[in-house]
């Protein structure tokens, strides 16, 4: 019977040694597979932030283009058209407008977008009655242009009803300029 005690007693520890051995494998296994399962969760989550900033990105540039086309519209004029229009603002308000010169400028520094800005300063000269020279000087200050007025000088002319205006304008545009 000491004998069928100890065989038992040793079936037993070897069958509590399985168990303990079963339960710890099990614990590397189910350790492994939360690993693992962490790792591919947060590759997921990763991969989808990507993908919507990809989204978002894209639905911006759709979203600017027509923008982005108006401004490239906007800059895009060449420095004689850019005079032409200034000379016809003297035939729309009824006054002679005498375009005195055009001169390249700094212009303002650009992000490296592969596109250069340039700048002119037009000088512009006219002759007229008070109420006319404002109206000029109104649609030059609102011209569909990047532009902006630097200076701007009225004067009465002696002895008549007649006054002179005088105006720098600096005008932006992305159009080569040349010296």
């Amino acid at each position: 019977m000491k004998r069928t005690n100890i065989y038992l007693a040793v079936t037993l520890l070897l069958l509590a040694l399985l168990a303990w051995g079963a339960v710890v494998y099990f614990n590397f296994a189910i350790s492994g597979a939360q690993a693992q399962y962490e790792a591919d969760t947060q590759t997921s989550q990763q991969s989808s932030t990507e993908q919507s900033s990809s989204v978002s990105t894209h639905a911006v540039a759709q979203d600017t283009a027509v923008a982005r086309a108006q401004l490239d519209a906007l800059l895009a004029p060449d420095v004689s058209s850019i005079a032409n229009t200034l000379r016809g603002i003297g035939s729309t308000t009824g006054v002679s407008v005498k375009l005195g010169g055009a001169l390249p400028e700094d212009a303002p520094t650009t992000p490296t977008v592969g596109v250069t800005i340039q700048a002119v300063a037009f000088s512009l000269e006219a002759d007229g009655s008070f109420p006319a020279l404002m109206r000029t000087e109104a649609l030059i200050e609102t011209l569909p242009l990047p532009s902006s007025v630097e200076r701007f000088d009225i004067q009465h002319a002696a002895g008549a009803d007649t006054w002179h205006m005088s105006v720098s304008i600096r005008v932006l545009t992305t159009s080569p300029i040349s010296s």
